[in-house]
Order: structure tokens, then sequence, then C-alpha cells
């Protein structure tokens, strides 16, 4: 799993246009770690170095023969070319020849070959393995170009093995510092008049050395040929070396980053533990047992050890407290009678998220229904509790306190479908009607048992009497009034001279000039009004405010009398007399067919004393005074 890792790590470095490659024609370097896999924390040597040397084989075939080989040689690298190993068959001298470029175009000329050395009675060695040529050949060829080698026997009798050849040029062997091509092969000397043989493959092995390192330079700055390195991740480490040329090459340090982490100590509440993630690994093992990833929290101390892909491993600790949940308890399920009903969540300090959107510790409801909270406390833990609740808030109402007039009566309704009514009369019905003075109270009882009560207040009362009497001077200059007297809320005095007084039995008013005409009164109390006009001028004595004719007979009388009127509209005629209380004592009603009436009173069972007889009709009113003996 690891090589295969690295494998895929490295295909993508390959990939991507930073990393530094070895270019063509420069010196080969190579650089050898300590360690090419480390853990997290550890470290490695690398260490960079350019090759001294080499040897490039051709082939020890031999399939073809012939006095000697032209070929090119093409350095990668500057390198100097030291020694060459043949394959002759048999003892003989060898030359060797050399010239800068290629050889083709100059196998018939010794033109612009220089000869190097002769080896004298070189014996062959046999099989595959190559002779030796002791000719020194020191021949440096700059990284790049291209140099040819003549390399024959002198002895026309003797030849060199070659091979044959697939494309003259070719390259046919090559390292990371020298090519080697397919040539021809030749006569001696050079190709004695004759013609080549094309393409052919020299046998043999050629030698050279690579020119010392000069300086480094490391990607990290350094300029050793040897680093140390401690990489937190994998990662990639150039070197560029100068020998005769430079050239650069990369390495990879792989590392293994095995570095659990839990976090910090912390809490959870119970029954809500939390995940621990110890992160991507190749293998778990925690505390509790468990191989995988993840595992959830418990109460104490827990750990993990982690191990990655390149076998690194790492360890770490947790210590959990495990907070109780806040307890909840609204109580049990009840019935409850108010406006409202208060529901405690206790736990002071916390915070409370009630199911009618309430945010405070208690919460008052005005209503049946379920009702939840959620109570979270300081460590962030949460209880609940849910009550169920029937809230009876009976509520009835009476009306406004009444005042019953002329012996009126009222009705008061407490509202139909109370299992319970109970009136301070003793009614238990739904509705009383009542026309006395009375303090009245009504209790009701819902289906839940909860009880409401109202009040009310009733008190009688009479219709105002607007009677009145009035004198004045011989001059007609004042005018004294007093009223019937009675009960009243106000009382006002309309003059007719433009001047007003207020009160029953107001001052006697003076008039600037004599007056005749009519001075009116306004009564009114709680039970209406009533408004009565009687002429002034100089006339004492109860009268008429209209143009009836009202007259009693006998007048005193021992309660029982007659009553005249003239003048009357045919209508209801109401006849009411009053004592000087303003009380009534009697009513009666009648039916005027014309305009004139007549009836009989009955006062026997009245005290005796004056008193004031009013008569209405839809045509207007009279008062007069009767005296009952």
């Amino acid at each position: 799993m690891i090589t295969s890792l690295r494998s895929a790590i490295l295909a993508l470095l390959l990939m991507s246009p930073v990393v530094p490659v070895t270019l063509l024609g420069q010196c080969t370097v190579m650089i050898t770690p300590s360690a090419d896999t480390i853990c997290l924390g550890g470290s490695t040597t690398l260490t960079a170095a350019v090759p001294s040397g080499g040897a490039l084989s051709t082939v020890m075939g031999g399939t073809n023969n012939h006095r000697g080989n032209m070929f090119d040689l093409t350095a990668i690298n500057t390198l100097t070319i030291t020694q060459f190993d043949a394959s002759p068959m048999a003892t003989t001298d060898i030359a060797v020849y050399y010239r800068t470029g290629t050889f083709v175009g100059f196998e018939n000329s010794n033109v612009g070959w220089t000869l190097i050395g002769t080896a004298l009675g070189v014996v062959p060695i046999g099989g595959s393995t190559p002779t030796p040529v002791p000719v020194p050949i020191n021949i440096t060829i700059p990284a790049g170009q291209t140099y040819a080698f003549y390399v024959t026997s002198t002895n026309t009798a003797v030849s060199l093995n070659y091979s044959n050849g697939t494309t003259l040029g070719n390259v046919f062997t090559s390292d990371a510092n020298l090519q080697f091509k397919e040539g021809k092969g030749m006569e001696y000397p050079f190709c004695a008049g004759g013609s080549p043989f094309s393409p052919r493959v020299w046998n043999g092995q050629i030698h050279y050395t690579i020119p010392a390192v000069s300086s480094y330079l490391w990607s990290t700055g350094a300029t050793t040929s040897s680093i140390t390195v401690s990489p937190t991740s994998t990662t990639s480490y150039t070197v560029t070396a100068t020998s005769g040329g430079t050239c650069t090459q990369t390495a990879m340090v792989w590392t293994g980053n095995a570095n659990a982490d839990l976090g910090p100590d912390t809490s959870y509440c119970a029954g809500s533990p939390l995940t621990l993630d110890a992160g991507s690994y190749t293998s778990y093992i925690w505390s509790n047992g468990d191989t995988s990833q993840q595992s959830l929290s418990q109460a104490g101390l827990m750990w993990t050890e982690v191990t990655d892909a390149f076998g690194c491993i790492d360890r770490d600790s947790i210590l959990f407290t495990e907070n109780a949940n806040p307890l909840v308890a609204l109580g049990n399920d009840t019935i409850a009678c108010g406006p409202g009903f208060d529901l405690n969540a206790g736990n002071t300090g916390s915070s409370f998220v009630w199911s009618n959107g309430g945010s405070s510790q208690i919460e008052t409801v005005t209503s049946s229904g379920s009702y939840s909270v959620i109570v979270t406390d300081a460590n962030g833990c949460t209880g609940a509790d849910t009550l169920n609740l029937q809230l009876g808030n009976p509520s009835i109402s009476l009306g406004n306190d009444v005042t019953l007039c002329d012996g009126a009566s009222a009705t008061f309704s407490v509202g139909a479908g109370w299992p319970s009514i109970a009136w301070s009369t003793g009614d238990t019905s739904s509705s009383i009607t009542v026309n006395a003075a009375n303090t009245y109270t009504a209790q009701v009882t819902d289906n839940l048992g909860c009880n409401a009560s109202d009040t009310v207040i009733v008190v009688t009362g009479t219709s105002p009497i607007a009677a009145f009497t009035v004198t004045g001077n011989e001059g007609c200059t004042e005018a004294t009034a007093i009223a019937l007297p009675q009960v009243v809320t106000s009382a006002l005095w309309l003059w007719g001279d433009g001047n007003t007084s207020t009160g029953l039995n107001p001052a006697p008013h003076t008039y600037a000039q004599p007056y005749f005409g009519d001075i009116t009164l306004i009564v009114i109390n709680d039970c209406g009004s009533d408004t009565v006009a009687l002429p002034f001028g100089c006339t004492v004595g109860l009268n008429p405010a209209t143009e009836w004719s009202l007259s009693v007979f006998p007048n005193p009388n021992e309660g029982h009398f007659q009553v005249s009127i003239d003048g009357l509209s045919a209508g209801d005629v109401r006849i009411e007399v009053l004592n000087l209380q303003g009380q009534r004592v009697h009513a009666s009603a009648f039916v005027a067919n014309g305009a004139r009436f007549q009836t009989a009173l009955d006062l026997g069972d009245v005290a005796k004393g004056s008193y004031f007889l009013r008569v209405r009709s839809d045509s207007g009113s009279a008062t007069k005074r009767i005296v009952v003996q």
C-alpha cells in the first residue's frame, strides 16, 4: 500500500510543471537518501553525487568483420574518452583516429582526421570479453557535441569484429552521458580506394570520465553535497550540480503524518455523546475497543492510536465530563380556576422556550391547552416537560346599576348553559325580573367547578314633575317661584327676559320693567325630565301652562272630588297626585274622546294635607293644588 501511494504521488509530481527535470547536455547528478520514508518529526540525509566515469558497451556478437570501423559518439554531458576496448580476431596492431564532427563524407581521406596513437601486438582476449586497446585517448567531448572515431587493424591480414547494423547514424546504445551510433566498416588505411560497408556496429567498449563537481545548490539554499531535512509532509528536494556543465535532479522524501488530535478536554450532556473523529488513517485503536475512524464519547479519559500509510503511529487523549440534563417538572395534568395559571419550569438561571412563545421561568397562561417547555442550562444541556391544563374562567355580567322609574321592572340574565346558577333572591333560573330597590347577586358554576359572580344595584325613582307656584308684586316687576319638592339632578328656571336661575327654590327674580309672559321650569332626574310654563303678570297661584281649563270640585275635599278639563284633544290622559315631597300617591290613565273630560277620583286612603294634581296628555299638561281635609 505504501508503494502504490508513493507511485501515485510521484506520478502527480512528474506531471507538475514546477518539478525540475534533468536537462539534455548537462551532467548527471544522483541523489541518495538515507531513508526515503520518514515519520513526522523524523529526518533523513540526502546526498548528491555526479558519477566520475563510466563505460558504454556496444555488442560482442561479431556477425561480420573487416579491418576497422568508423562511428560517431555524441556527449550528453561533457566527458572525456579515455580508452577503447576492441574485439580483434587475432594479434594485431591497432590504430585510433578521431575528428570533430561526424565521419560521414570523410571515409576515404585522412583529411581532418588525427591519429591519436597505435598499439602494437594487441592480443585478443576472445569470447564476449572486450580486449583493451592500450592507446590513451584523452579526447574531451563537450556536452551536446558529436566526435567521430576510426578504430582499425593496421595488419591487412587481421580483421576486427563488427556486426551488421540497421540504419546509419542510428543510436545503437547509450547511457546518461554518452550515445554510440551505427557507423561503417573500413579497409586499411581508410577505404583504401574502395567502398565502405554500411551500416556496421563496432564491437567493443568505450571508457570515459566525467569532470569533477565544482558546486552544489539545493532548493533549501544549502551548498553542500549532503543535507539533512525534517519535512512535515511529503516534499520534493532539488539539487543543481556543476560538473563541466550544470545538471538538476529531484528526490522525494515521503513523510508519514500520523498526528492524532482529539481536541481539548470537554464535556457533553447525558444521553447526547459527542462523535470523536481521529482523522483519515489506515488503522485505529480506541481505549473503548473501537477500531474505526470515529467513536462516541464516554465519561472519563479516552485515547486513540492511529497508524498512517507509512506505518507512522501517533496517540492522543481527551478527558470528558458528562453533565446531567436539567430536571423539568411542570407537575401532573391539572384542572384550575381563574383568569390565569402559573407554569413554573424551575431551574433558575437557565433559558426557557415555551410552546406558546414565552421565554421566562414562570409562564402565566390564560386558556386551556397542552403546554411544553424546553430548558437549557449553563452547560447547554436540555430538559423538557409537558402539562395538559384545563382552565376554567367563567364570567358573567349583570350590566350597570339600574334605576327603576314609576314602578317599572328590570330583567337580569347570566346566560344559558351553566350547570349551576344561584341568585341572592333564591332563584336558580338563568334570569330574574325585579321591581324593587335592592342589591342583587348571581353566582354561576361551570363544568370544571369554577365560579363566577356579579352584583347589580337597583334603586327606584319617579319621573320629575315641573310643578310650581309663582307670586308677583303689584308692579309685575318681581316674581317669586316655589317648585314642587322632589328629588332632581337639575332644575332650570327661564324667567322670560333672557335670565335663568337654578335650584328648585331660586331667589326672587326682578325684572327691569313690568313683565307679562311665561315663566318656565325644567326639571331633570334619573327617570327623565319635565317642563312646565306658567303665565306671569301680576297673577298669583297655580295656573295651567296650556290653554286647558282644569278645575277640581270640591277643593278642599275629603279625598273624593271631581276633575274637569276643557280644551283637550282626543287621546290618552294621565292623572297623577303627588305629595309635597314629590312622591306619587296616585296615578290613573284615561282616554279622552272630546274637548271636555271629567272623572271622579277617590283619595280616601291618603293622609290629610296639601297635594298637587298633575294632568298630562299629548296636547299639554297642567298642575293644580288640592287640599284633603
